[in-house]
């Protein structure tokens, strides 16, 4: 339901096309669904949380806080603050509507408490994310060999969204970095794996895998590096089973469920030592 409500309107207002949907998608619910509840779980964007109390029988909300939504975009011209004023508001408004809070780590709910001021009443309970182990058991893994090219020893893998948030360049520069420390026949068995969501349809995903594939090809490691999007778990698993370890590029992450999935499968991870 709700499919056909617009993500953006000509790439901008994201923020206020995912309340508006959610908002959409709870009168769905309660209205047009024909579904009981005994309960709501409202995940990442608390708009809805008003409309799910209009039930007629009143139910429990609650509300998974994964970050601060106001935290994750930035402000860089008058008008973007001005636009986000209202929007700040209502996401710390309708959060504390809801009837339970939880969050994904220690570090976020520091920031919840830090960010929604008036709110500092709530202490919110952390409840981690877990792996769906069943999937890395039952899963067949897929033929990797036409992802890497042959005689490659030291597999090194990224998985994150094509995201400027992500700070993916970051495993670029190191591995650049690398390759001043080895010698040709070395380096020649030296090989990145950037594997990442995208969706065509979101114009960060596009833009910013192009800047990778432009910044690979400056610091002249772009012959040692694959670039593949919107992987399957099959692949995933594959390369994880294959990978010397993970590189966990960003900063302040507020919980990442790769390197978990990392060590799950015996992987290593280097990751930036902050969130």
């Amino acid at each position: 339901a709700g499919g056909w409500l617009p993500r953006s309107l000509w790439g901008r207002g994201h923020a206020v096309c995912a309340a508006l949907r959610m908002a959409f998608l709870a009168l769905y619910v309660l209205l047009l669904s024909g579904e009981r509840a005994d309960a709501f779980v409202c995940d990442q964007v608390s708009a809805c949380i008003p409309v799910l109390r209009l039930a007629r029988t009143r139910k429990k909300v609650l509300f998974y806080c994964h970050f601060p939504d106001q935290l994750l975009t930035k402000r860089d011209s008058l008008l973007k603050r001005i636009y986000r004023v209202p929007l700040d508001w209502l996401e710390e408004y309708t959060t504390g509507m809801a009837d339970c809070i939880v969050v994904n780590s220690r570090f976020t709910a520091g920031v919840f408490k830090e960010t929604f001021k008036s709110l500092s009443h709530i202490n919110p309970d952390v409840l981690y994310p877990s792996l769906n182990i069943s999937s890395f058991e039952t899963v067949v893994p897929a033929d990797i060999t036409d992802l890497i090219p042959k005689k490659k020893k030291f597999l090194f893998l990224s998985i994150n969204r094509y995201e400027r948030k992500k700070n993916l360049a970051l495993a670029l520069e190191a591995l650049h970095e690398l390759q001043g420390r080895l010698d040709s026949h070395e380096w020649n068995e030296v090989h990145l794996v950037m594997a990442g969501g995208y969706d065509k349809r979101v114009l960060e995903n596009v833009e910013h895998y192009e800047e990778l594939r432009r910044l690979a090809a400056e610091l002249s490691v772009k012959d040692h590096v694959t670039f593949l999007r919107s992987f399957s778990d099959e692949q995933k698993i594959s390369l994880l089973r294959n990978s010397v370890c993970v590189l966990y590029t960003p900063s302040n992450e507020h919980f990442g469920i790769v390197p978990l999935e990392a060590m799950y499968m015996r992987c290593p991870v280097v990751a930036v030592n902050s969130g």
